[in-house]
């Protein structure tokens, strides 16, 4: 159980890391409640609650439409829901859809890598 938190709180930070580093529709780092949602989300994904999970995403695509974090919150749903993701497996391509388009996103913003210690500032 503590090797799972762990590595739990490894992807939050790192999720939180990229909803900070884009200005696509408005920071969600800044929305305390999507914040929360995003915490609960990996934890239900991390729990095999994948239509929890789900819904949340729902809820943040919603109200960030165009973010790439909602892109990389799918990815990881799709990863753990068809765990261990194989590339004959049945969620491979959708994956790799959601990891590609967050990383053009990222690039198309290329404000935040000017200073990326912001990103562990504010983390902090």
């Amino acid at each position: 159980m503590k090797k799972q938190f762990n590595k739990s709180g490894k992807v939050i930070l790192s999720f939180l890391a990229l909803m900070y580093c884009t200005e696509v529709n408005c920071q969600i780092l800044k929305d305390t409640t999507t914040v929360m949602l995003v915490k609960t989300g990996i934890e239900d994904i991390y729990r095999s609650k994948f239509g929890e999970a789900e819904n949340i995403l729902q809820v943040i695509e919603k109200k960030f439409p165009g973010h790439p974090a909602t892109d990389l919150y799918s990815a990881i749903l799709t990863y753990y829901r068809y765990y261990p993701l194989i590339p004959s497996g049945p969620g491979f391509k959708n994956f790799e859809l959601n990891i590609q388009d967050c990383i053009n996103k990222c690039e198309e913003d290329k404000n935040w890598m000017d200073d990326p210690e912001m990103v562990l500032i504010n983390v902090s």
